[in-house]
């Protein structure tokens, strides 16, 4: 985990891919929610699409186990740090989440203008 924090400051040339990588392949939510946050760090328009999977609750049917809070906060938040056009659509599908901390990280970033304007009128 200190390795991939690591990687997220430094950002070495291709980190994405490597991040992306290892997001896809474990099963640790520890590791998953690690490699969010260095791709928060990162920053890479590649990074959008994994970590979108990652927003959608898992669950539905009874035998697939549900995301971790955890993982899925981490993943808003990263996509949040990501400047693209695509960002804001993606996140305004969970202003109304069930899980409060991805409603709220979603909200924030998902139309910064409104929260601005609301930070202005109180």
């Amino acid at each position: 985990v200190s390795a991939i924090k690591c990687l997220g400051k430094v950002k070495p040339p291709h980190v994405d891919e490597t991040l992306i990588d290892l997001l896809d392949s474990t099963k640790e939510d520890e590791l998953r929610i690690a490699c969010c946050r260095a791709l928060g760090q990162v920053a890479s328009a590649a990074a959008i699409e994994p970590l979108s999977r990652l927003l959608v609750p898992q669950g539905f049917f009874p035998f697939r186990k549900r995301r971790h809070p955890d993982v899925r906060a981490a993943a808003a938040y990263a996509m949040g740090r990501i400047s693209h056009p695509d960002v804001r659509g993606i996140l305004a599908h969970f202003v109304e989440d069930k899980d409060p901390r991805v409603q709220e990280i979603a909200r924030s970033f998902a139309s910064p203008e409104e929260s601005a304007e609301d930070q202005h009128s109180e």
